[in-house]
């Protein structure tokens, strides 16, 4: 989403409008490559879907929306609800 904005020269806008719907960014902490290589193993997600799972689980996320079915279905598996 970001890189696309960036392309056309709208990344301000679209940090903009995802402040104003209270999403934030989740540092990756000291450690977390072990985790992320975890979950591409267990999973067989790319690395971004892990990145993204990984930040879910890491801030204790109640769910993770994504239309991705295998993320989703990572994501159920951790705990998490999905849409």
């Amino acid at each position: 989403m970001l890189v696309g904005a960036g392309r056309v020269e709208r990344l301000d806008e679209q940090l903009e409008a995802l402040a104003a719907l209270e999403i934030m960014e989740v540092p990756i902490e000291r450690g977390a490559a072990a985790q992320l290589a975890r979950f591409r193993a267990e999973t067989g997600l790319r690395m971004p879907d892990c990145c993204v799972l990984h930040a879910a689980v890491a801030v204790g996320a109640d769910a993770l929306a994504t239309r991705d079915e295998r993320l989703s279905r990572a994501a159920a598996a951790r705990g998490l609800q999905t849409p």
